[in-house]
């Protein structure tokens, strides 16, 4: 009798109940739909602002639909890592060859060919440990010894590129056996596919990574006679990397890179578009390209609200003005004093307020400036010179403006000349002095052998169609080799969407034999999308114009 009360039973007390489920479900159904009532609208707003958006991309992009189209600025003459200067040239290599390492948007550093690197104890080397299963095109792959021609290239005297004299603070580059890199050997016996170490002329505990991001070159296909690296030059237009993408096309309107067989990529074709300024934004407009870096003024941002199919991602990353000080200038001038001419180059760029001391008596220091710009970029260094005579004048030093063409301003930078302070845009960067250090750093004092210093940063726009999804714009780049606003080294990330949304998957070329590694498997986490792919052949509604290689 234990548990009934008043005589009823187990099976009574569940029949008056019963009606309790059926309450509560009902109950609940009337909930979800509360629920449901003010969650999906709002869902469905989002689905159709985002089906809105992309009903706002130009048809035309759509129907390339695995292939990227970049707008790019030219030329396209020198699709070597190491003469690279161009936007467009250094956007290919980017592409076509890998560096050691590269950065991450951050500015932290991310694997290249080498999947680590370790500085040794005070600074007097820097090893890099190669990864196996980079290749080039023939199925040979990358070697420390493709790694040491290359940094041999650059550091020889008869290297004539942009890059000349920049290696100073290298001292040898040699292949290291593995025992005496202290790396341990896997199951076969081999360790990796080699290590490089760097020795410098003078202890580096913190060393400039810029200086490890180039493009490795094969040095079976590039190779050239002792003393004779400037015949490199002969293959300019034959670029040959262990990359994911191959040059296919190139014509006087840009170039066409395709992905190599073996790999695994979400695009199948990269086409770089030849633009300029004046048309980036048209092109972006009718669909005939995909994305661009586009000059961000006043005009530009009032033309963003027109052109909702795309996003804009702001930043200053480039390069666009130096100033640089005559470190050859006469006894009379008190840029002959290497401690003056620093003083003078910070008070100008602004870092200091004060050099020590005010000359009297003694003729005035002339800022050489360039015109025949573009009519933003002419107003734009024209109010820097002005800003830099007023805070050299308060500093008790007299100056005066004068501006020069772009040929003198380049021949005085490159082959010395008379001349107090120079004002360099960086669209001649591939004219910096010989042998000059230049502070590329925006804050701080300056090293005290400083013969220039980077005073403005270009203010840019990177501009997507909203067709692209998950594509990572590096805003950091590098210094020498790669430009800000990059993104060769993140394309694994990309996705292309249909009109509809839907994603289209990932293109696998592994049936297609070729002895290479496969691309980067995208991280998921990393991308808004689902996985995507690309079709084996690109569209055929593009034909290049003029003599290919």
């Amino acid at each position: 009798m234990a548990g009934h009360r008043k005589g009823r039973s187990p099976s009574r007390i569940r029949r008056r109940f019963r009606w309790v489920p059926a309450v509560l479900a009902v109950l609940l159904a009337g909930s979800l739909a509360a629920a449901a009532g003010l969650l999906l609208p709002r869902k469905a707003e989002g689905v159709r602002e985002a089906e809105a958006l992309l009903d706002r991309v130009p048809v035309a992009a759509f129907r390339r639909e695995r292939v990227l189209a970049a707008g790019v600025r030219g030329p396209l003459a020198s699709l070597n890592p190491l003469y690279a200067s161009s936007e467009a040239e250094l956007d290919l290599c980017g592409l076509v060859f890998e560096p050691l390492v590269t950065l991450d948007p951050e500015g932290g550093l991310l694997p290249g060919l080498a999947r680590k690197w370790e500085v040794s104890p005070g600074g007097t080397s820097l090893s890099f440990f190669l990864e196996e299963g980079h290749t080039f095109p023939d199925g040979r792959p990358v070697e420390a010894a493709d790694v040491v021609f290359t940094y041999q290239t650059l550091m020889d005297a008869s290297y004539d590129g942009p890059h000349k004299g920049r290696f100073g603070a290298l001292a040898a580059v040699e292949e290291v056996v593995a025992d005496e890199a202290g790396e341990e050997a896997n199951g076969s016996g081999a360790v990796g596919a080699g290590v490089v170490r760097f020795t410098f002329a003078v202890p580096e505990p913190e060393p400039d990574f810029s200086l490890f991001s180039f493009g490795i070159l094969d040095r079976a296909f590039y190779r050239y006679d002792p003393g004779q690296a400037y015949r490199i030059r002969e293959r300019l237009l034959e670029p040959v990397g262990s990359g994911d993408f191959r040059l296919d096309a190139l014509s006087e309107n840009g170039a066409e890179l395709v992905l190599r067989n073996g790999r695994i990529h979400p695009v199948e074709r990269v086409r770089l578009v030849l633009s300029d300024d004046a048309h980036l934004v048209r092109d972006l407009m009718s669909g005939d390209i995909d994305m661009a870096r586009i000059p961000l003024d006043d005009r530009t941002e009032a033309r963003i609200p027109a052109m909702p199919g795309f996003r804009f991602t702001p930043y200053e990353g480039n390069p666009d003005i130096y100033l640089f000080a005559n470190r050859d200038a006469p006894e009379s001038s008190p840029l002959s004093d290497p401690a003056l001419r620093n003083g003078i180059l910070a008070v100008a760029a602004g870092r200091s307020a004060t050099v020590g001391r005010t000359w009297v008596g003694v003729a005035p220091l002339e800022i050489l400036y360039p015109r025949e710009m573009e009519e933003d970029q002419a107003f734009r260094i024209g109010a820097l010179a002005r800003d830099m005579k007023d805070r050299l004048v308060a500093a008790g030093i007299p100056c005066i403006l004068a501006d020069e063409g772009f040929p003198l301003l380049a021949n005085l930078a490159w082959y010395g000349g008379v001349y107090d302070l120079l004002l360099l845009p960086a669209a001649l960067d591939n004219r910096l002095p010989p042998d000059a250090v230049v502070e590329t750093s925006r804050s701080g004092p300056l090293p005290a052998d400083t013969d220039g210093v980077l005073v403005a940063l270009r203010r840019q726009a990177f501009v997507t169609s909203r067709r692209l999804s998950g594509l990572l714009v590096n805003p950091m780049g590098h210094p020498l080799s790669r430009i800000a606003g990059s993104w060769t080294d993140r394309l694994s990330f990309l996705r292309f969407l249909s009109p509809d949304g839907s994603v289209l998957p990932l293109s696998d070329l592994r049936d297609r034999p070729e002895a290479s590694r496969a691309a980067p498997t995208p991280d998921p986490e990393a991308s808004p999308t689902p996985d995507g792919e690309a079709v084996p052949d690109g569209p055929d509604d593009w034909e290049p114009r003029g003599d290919d290689p």
